[in-house]
């Protein structure tokens, strides 16, 4: 399992970290430059390798949490994309 944590530095510098399993230890941390031109590699990868690949059926699916901390993030934000979603597995999380 990675996980990728999202914060910020001293001066507003937009950082990302990338974990490995349950104790999340600390593969890489990367700047907000750094993963905008892997993002944008990446995406135009994934064009290219999909271009050819058939439909996909309709039982396929993506699954993303968005997760914030409470002592960060004033309760009423919602990020542009996003809506609030109440159930029990994104209260278990």
């Amino acid at each position: 399992m990675y996980t990728f944590r999202f914060g910020y530095t001293e001066g507003d510098r937009m950082e990302c970290q990338l974990l490995q399993g349950q104790s999340e230890k600390r593969i890489n941390s990367v700047t907000d430059d750094d993963l905008y031109k892997a993002t944008q590699s990446m995406l135009r990868t994934i064009i290219v390798l999909v271009q050819g690949l058939g439909p996909l059926p309709d039982s396929a699916y993506m699954t993303m949490k968005l997760k914030y901390y409470d002592e960060f993030t004033p309760t009423d934000y919602e990020p542009p994309g996003f809506c609030l979603l109440y159930t029990s597995d994104a209260a278990d999380d």
